[in-house]
């Protein structure tokens, strides 16, 4: 009877994994790659595409609890990498509603550069040049890095002027002014 508890937990584990998986690939397929990278339909290469997500996260998930071991415990692990993420995706989300010149391209140029600091600051720096760095280091450069890219591409980059008219229509509609999107 123990026996079939273990394997009834295992298999609800696995059942929920594979479900955000898909969900996960869905959403990177169809809302990232086929808005942005295809020109025309294809179903065949959107299959392809799919799994080649679905295997990559599957791959991040597994190292993700590799990792957790390394960390010394789940909660660690989370708290670091709610670090990791934190600051650059709030950054634009924050200063989005403020700064109003940056593109998607700014937030998401962003995001990749405050992430990539963070692993930088955290795991290379000290590795291999043997610098200690704790906590209010690798999150302070993030932050600055995200803020940085946020800003900077703002002042670079221009919106076509659809891009520019729906950018107006929102923030009138955030002011009460406009009618509903």
């Amino acid at each position: 009877l123990l026996g079939l508890f273990v394997i009834s937990m295992f298999a609800a584990t696995m059942s929920m994994i594979d479900s955000d998986l898909n969900a996960l690939s869905a959403v990177f397929t169809k809302d990232i790659f086929e808005r942005n990278f295809m020109k025309s339909r294809n179903d065949r290469l959107l299959l392809k595409i799919g799994v080649i997500a679905t295997v990559v996260l599957g791959a991040l998930t597994i190292e993700s609890a590799l990792l957790t071991i390394k960390l010394q415990g789940a909660f660690k692990a989370m708290i670091e990498w709610f670090a990791a993420i934190l600051g650059p995706v709030s950054i634009p989300l924050l200063f989005g509603m403020l700064y109003r010149k940056t593109t998607w391209k700014g937030a998401l140029g962003a995001w990749a550069a405050g992430f990539v600091t963070f692993v930088f600051v955290k795991y290379a720096v000290p590795g291999w040049f043997g610098l200690p760095t704790g906590f209010p280091e690798y999150t302070g450069a993030e932050l600055l890095v995200t803020f940085a890219v946020f800003y900077i591409e703002g002042m670079v980059s221009r919106r076509t002027p659809e891009e520019e008219e729906r950018v107006q229509a929102l923030f009138r509609q955030l002011e009460g002014e406009g009618e509903q999107l």
